[in-house]
């Protein structure tokens, strides 16, 4: 499964009185505390979620639907104009970015889904497009897979700075899938490579060890990710890797941690659960 991504601001994790989930999770404590929400059990093959508790699910070839931090169903977007939809970017939830890589499209949507614009990258020569991400200027950060360079392009499609070319910069062949800007840095996954670290003017940092995923999050300096059914987080200043617990006994597919809120992607469906309200 392929999915997903808050910009430095979203990361408030304090409530007066209250113990925030996330903190719960990454220090490694028992879930006691959890409260189950409901299980959404719509068809989807992927979901996201932002730092407001809001959750989306993707669903058929293009369909995008919004559902608050109860499950409740909140606005839909669909449009066939520019093929499947591959993947969501909410890293802020008032501007979602929806990757067509079919037309090297990026399109942006509003916090009700309702469309604000969009980047048709062939205008700047670039195609085939493996990643994008939302850079914290607001810019766009795009895997180049013809040029094999990581880009960042501005809203009016002009280039703000990209890097050498990864045949130059890597003896394997990375193939970038997804990918996320936290703290002025990019991450760009490889699930047969790892993680591949760059700053925030394309150049390259260093390697993640970290293969056979889909997507993970950058939390409160901790790479937390699924892996064959269970939740874990990498450290990223003691690079050391610990499970996280989580409620339940089946399998987890997916993932996602928000400020109070845990997303669990499971067969009989998408389980929501609380701590603290």
């Amino acid at each position: 499964m392929q999915f997903l991504t808050g910009n430095n601001w979203q990361f408030s994790f304090f409530k007066t009185g209250k113990v925030i989930l996330l903190l719960v999770l990454l220090m490694g404590l028992a879930p006691s505390g959890f409260r189950y929400v409901t299980t959404i059990k719509a068809d989807y093959r992927a979901f996201t979620s932002d730092h407001l508790n809001n959750l989306y699910l993707l669903q058929g070839t293009n369909t995008l639907i919004k559902y608050d931090k109860n499950g409740t169903r909140k606005a839909e977007f669909s449009n066939n104009k520019y093929g499947k939809l591959k993947y969501v970017d909410a890293s802020n939830p008032l501007r979602l970015l929806l990757f067509f890589p079919d037309f090297s499209t990026v399109v942006s949507l509003d916090n009700n889904l309702s469309q604000m614009g969009e980047y048709n990258l062939r205008e700047m020569g670039i195609d085939g497009i493996s990643a994008i991400a939302l850079a914290n200027d607001n810019n766009l950060w795009v895997y180049d897979h013809m040029n094999y360079r990581l880009k960042k392009v501005t809203s009016n499609l002009s280039l703000k700075a990209k890097s050498d070319p990864f045949t130059i910069l890597f003896n394997e062949n990375v193939v970038p899938d997804y990918m996320l800007e936290r703290n002025n840095m990019v991450y760009l996954n490889d699930p047969q490579h790892g993680i591949y670290v760059f700053d925030n003017y394309a150049s390259f940092h260093k390697r993640i060890p970290i293969k056979g995923i889909a997507n993970f999050q950058i939390l409160n300096n901790k790479l937390v990710y699924c892996k064959k059914g269970s939740m874990f987080k990498y450290d990223l200043q003691t690079f050391e890797t610990d499970t996280i617990q989580i409620p339940g006994i089946d399998s987890v597919r997916d993932a996602r941690l928000e400020r109070n809120r845990l997303f669990l992607r499971r067969k009989n469906g998408l389980a929501l659960y609380a701590l603290g309200d």
